[in-house]
């Protein structure tokens, strides 16, 4: 499988540099990890610095540590069917085993940059597809949805506007708002409590610019 990366440890040679200001403590493997995943999961939606310069700033031995991790977490992500999380893990495991950050620059901009957020609007229409739906383009569900995981998925399939529902709903579309205002937008999103997703039939809705 195109996933699966020889661990080659013995090849590693990761210059460390400066690290940008950032919240999770890298020197550690736990650290490190915990940052990973918040990036991989859209966690993140302001900006927290270069993410190449912080995971190349992680001790040599922290980033042996986590290397076996994401191959597990690649492994479990493709049995799953998720290519696109396999591709966020790989592109930290690149990083790491053999310093090619190039896919994971391009992650850092999908995933930190999440556009003005518009308000709260009422849907309708097919309960199961896009039939009728305010942001009528394209919809799916992730158990693991942020606001930066909808806005990173709409603007990929070149929409102008990103809407989550219902703590796990995600709808990208170019117009909104045909059914009036919302007052109910008042749901956790569900891979991050700290953030809002919609509501039922509301939609937090997202510009992206």
């Amino acid at each position: 499988m195109r996933y699966m990366i020889s661990m080659m440890i013995a090849m590693f040679s990761i210059s460390v540099i400066d690290r940008s200001a950032v919240a999770f403590d890298v020197d550690t493997v736990s650290g490190l990890q915990s940052f990973i995943e918040n990036v991989v999961l859209s966690r993140l939606p302001d900006p927290v610095g270069d993410v190449v310069n912080v995971v190349r700033s992680a001790p040599e031995i922290t980033k042996k540590g986590t290397l076996l991790w994401l191959n597990r977490k690649m492994v479990n992500a493709a049995s799953r069917g998720d290519f696109e999380l396999v591709d966020r893990y790989q592109a930290f495991f690149s990083c790491l085993a053999t310093d090619d950050c190039e896919a994971l620059r391009r992650l850092q901009i999908a995933t930190t940059s999440v556009s003005g957020y518009l308000g709260c609007y009422k849907d309708q229409g097919d309960p199961t597809g896009t039939r009728g739906r305010d942001l009528n383009g394209f919809v799916f569900n992730d158990r693991n949805m942020t606001t930066g995981r909808c806005v990173s998925e709409c603007r990929a399939r070149g929409f102008a506007y990103a809407g989550t529902q219902y703590g796990s709903w995600c709808f990208c579309g170019n117009s909104y708002g045909k059914s009036g205002h919302a007052n109910n937008c008042n749901m956790a999103c569900s891979g991050n409590s700290g953030e809002i997703c919609g509501g039922p039939w509301a939609n937090s809705i997202y510009e992206l610019r």
